[in-house]
């Protein structure tokens, strides 16, 4: 004997809305928020040289390597005023004394942003950072 069975309906289940559920139920809106003008200038400068102060109360100023850092921003003030915002730290600026190795370093820094690379930077004595190292 050969028994042949009807098909079988799926059975109902209570449908659940993604809103119900928690899920969204539109794309969210993205709130982006230009840093340029409409020439194409940055609007974030770096801080006022006169107003960055290293010093501790004590008087003494020490060097410091920040690693592992990303550089959010690079700012080119003319040839001796180079600077660098660090992620998790500030602007910093740029060791001038030697301007083929300042030039050096803001192309690396420039490098770091542009493919979101961290960086090694080495801070002076006297707040400028005269060593970077890309990874």
């Amino acid at each position: 004997m050969s028994h042949t069975e009807a098909p079988t309906q799926p059975a109902e289940t209570d449908h659940v809305s993604n809103s119900e559920a928690g899920m969204p139920t539109e794309s969210p809106e993205l709130d982006v928020k230009s840093t340029q003008t409409s020439v194409g200038m940055p609007t974030l400068a770096p801080p006022d040289p006169a107003g960055l102060n290293k010093e501790s109360d004590s008087g003494i100023t020490a060097a410091a390597w920040h690693n592992n850092k990303l550089v959010t921003r690079v700012f080119h003030g003319g040839q001796n005023n180079i600077w660098i915002a660090l992620e998790g730290v500030g602007w910093r600026r740029l060791n001038s004394a030697n301007e083929s190795a300042a030039g050096a370093m803001s192309l690396i820094a420039s490098h770091a942003v542009d493919n979101a690379l961290t960086v090694r930077a080495h801070e002076s004595d006297a707040g400028l950072i005269d060593e970077i190292y890309c990874f």
